[in-house]
């Protein structure tokens, strides 16, 4: 129980950091690289940051379907940041279509499981 919970922290730590400041995140594990890098660590930030939320909601006892919705809250705000925050999307060219459509999927998962 003390290492589930210890380990989730550290994802969770980690995820937030690489999210929050890719950079300082990356150089902490002895990562540097250019834009692309920086870009690949923001998103391992916020895939991690889930995969931490996804385990912190069960490890509290809380119901399967509410932890996977839970989980899916970073993934959205990742698309968020991408598309409208940090604009990466625009950035390195990428198709905004799949995003928009990964995002309804994530609205739709997060709305069924949490507002229920």
């Amino acid at each position: 129980d003390n290492v589930a919970k210890f380990m989730v922290g550290f994802f969770g730590l980690n995820g937030v950091v690489f999210a929050v400041a890719p950079s300082v995140g990356a150089g902490a594990w002895g990562i540097t690289g250019d834009d692309k890098v920086e870009f690949l660590m923001k998103n391992f930030g916020f895939f991690i940051t889930s995969w931490a939320v996804l385990g912190g909601a069960v490890i509290k006892g809380e119901d399967a379907a509410k932890a996977i919705g839970y989980s899916f809250v970073p993934c959205l705000l990742g698309l968020i940041d991408g598309n409208l925050i940090s604009k990466s999307v625009d950035k390195f060219g990428m198709a905004k279509n799949p995003q928009y459509f990964w995002a309804v999927v994530q609205i739709a998962i997060i709305a069924a499981t949490l507002l229920q």
